[in-house]
């Protein structure tokens, strides 16, 4: 399958092309731009240059917080961070098969079973979040998170209460740069934001 890159140029209104076939994207607000090939290689996009660095390793998933913290999972749901310092992986401790990156102080993921976990900071520990089983999630910067289940169900965590609330709408992806900006596709591919 070739996969093709497009950023959005806000002042045209329309999609640019980028070099690159990449299978997924994640964009922080920073400006880091990390990238996945259909063979799992990881790209960094170099804005100087206007190419792709690859970066050694292999991910099925990455995603990139607000800060630049860059995380992925491999095919056998292992969890990496990147050193910037040692521009490494790092293994973590866990078994997540999606991982969302808010900031380097939220960060969300989904095991094997659909359960959700935030990783607590300081202990640098999974705690397990109940109440719903997810095959998608989203955290954002701002410390909101965001989820969809298998009959593409969307829900919300509250923090105060510790718990997710039901959204109205069916999607199948999401994401969340904060709270107040939300976007989905549903199963037609048509795009979707909160309001």
């Amino acid at each position: 399958t070739l996969f093709r890159s497009y950023r959005y140029d806000s002042k045209s209104q329309s999609w640019d092309w980028i070099e690159g076939n990449l299978a997924q994207i994640s964009v922080g607000a920073n400006g880091d731009v990390w990238g996945i090939n259909g063979a799992g290689d990881i790209f960094r996009f170099v804005a100087a240059s206007q190419s792709w660095k690859w970066i050694p390793g292999s991910l099925a998933t990455i995603s990139v917080g607000a800060d630049g913290a860059a995380w992925g999972v491999n095919s056998e749901n292992e969890i990496f961070e990147f050193d910037a310092t040692k521009q490494i992986w790092k293994p973590i401790p866990g078994s997540l098969t999606q991982i969302s990156v808010g900031s380097s102080e939220n960060i969300w993921g989904i095991n094997p079973n659909g359960s959700a976990y935030r990783l607590d900071s300081p202990s640098r520990s999974w705690i397990y979040v109940p109440g719903v089983t997810l095959t998608r999630i989203a955290a954002a910067f701002d410390g909101a998170v965001w989820g969809i289940d298998s009959a593409n169900q969307v829900f919300e965590f509250n923090a105060q209460t510790q718990s997710w609330i039901q959204i109205s709408g069916s999607l199948t992806q999401i994401v969340a740069a904060a709270n107040a900006v939300v976007w989905g596709l549903d199963a037609n591919s048509s795009v979707y934001e909160y309001r």
